[in-house]
């Protein structure tokens, strides 16, 4: 009778750790930013892998050029003689930003190099801008970079890149996707059209009026097609303020309605990052 209560009460207990195994094999893993606010916009960061050098030996300045002068350099506009421009540093993460080639960097962090086809050049001259920090809060530090990649007449475009280093000292680029300043944006932007020339624009808990009596007649929407007539593609820089990541675009009446570019307002949104991905949360209009 003892022997056959040993063997009960094992498979019992046997019974018990399978069951309780089970519970947690079929826990679902939780998503990245599961718990999301409603009124957030959510997008896939675009992926880039880093490469070995295309040279095999790098003779890597130690003195940092500015821009300007490095635009006057001519070995970077030929793949075949490119001589490593240092850009920008940042010492306390042992990691420096090179110039190598129209739209090549090389990144240095700690004792890794890649290579990275990244836009980081144009005729107004802002250098790159690094920071590390835990972003998203894993406990390790990731190195981000911000790249000036187009500027002109009422056009400023920043690009955000969050490297992240693998085990093998390799690094892999995760860059916020121009979709979510140049399209996503206005999906949550609220616009309405009084039919006497004025139309509004909101976002979060701020609008912004604007005028719309030098839209030709025949360009005037009805109330319902008005948000057809706001831009949001000329504008995208970041900041990092008060330990947090914001984003500053503008809304624009559509270049092609007026023919010409006029902006409505500013507007900013918090910046976070986990898992390849970025939330856009805070949403403020800064009028003009």
């Amino acid at each position: 009778m003892k022997k056959s209560w040993h063997i009960f009460a094992l498979l019992l207990s046997l019974l018990f750790v399978a069951l309780l195994s089970r519970a947690f094999l079929t826990i679902p893993a939780r998503s990245p930013f599961s718990d999301r606010p409603p009124d957030s916009l959510l997008a896939e960061a675009v992926v880039t892998e880093g490469r070995t050098p295309k040279a095999a030996a790098y003779d890597l300045p130690t003195e940092c050029v500015t821009m300007e002068e490095w635009n006057t350099m001519e070995p970077w506009m030929s793949d075949e003689n490119y001589a490593p421009a240092l850009l920008a540093e940042l010492p306390e993460a042992n990691a420096a930003f090179y110039g190598v080639g129209f739209d090549t960097v090389l990144i240095r962090w700690g004792n890794s190099l890649a290579e990275f086809d990244w836009l980081y050049t144009t005729p107004r001259c802002f250098p790159p801008q690094l920071w590390r920090l835990d972003i998203d809060g894993d406990f390790q530090d990731e190195l981000i970079i911000d790249c000036y990649i187009d500027g002109g007449a009422g056009v400023s475009i920043e690009e955000l890149h969050v490297l992240e280093m693998n085990a093998d000292g390799t690094m892999t680029a995760f860059t916020f996707p121009e979709a979510l300043w140049r399209e996503q944006i206005l999906e949550t932007a609220r616009t309405s059209y009084t039919g006497e020339g004025r139309g509004a624009v909101s976002f979060g808990p701020d609008a912004a009026e604007f005028s719309l009596e030098d839209v030709p007649a025949e360009s005037l929407p009805s109330e319902t097609d008005v948000q057809t007539l706001i831009s949001t593609r000329e504008v995208a820089q970041f900041t990092y303020e008060n330990d947090v990541f914001r984003l500053r675009g503008a809304f624009a009446v559509n270049p092609e309605t007026l023919g010409g570019l006029r902006y409505i307002a500013d507007y900013s949104a918090s910046i976070s990052y986990e898992e390849g991905m970025f939330l856009l949360t805070d949403f403020h209009i800064i009028d003009f």
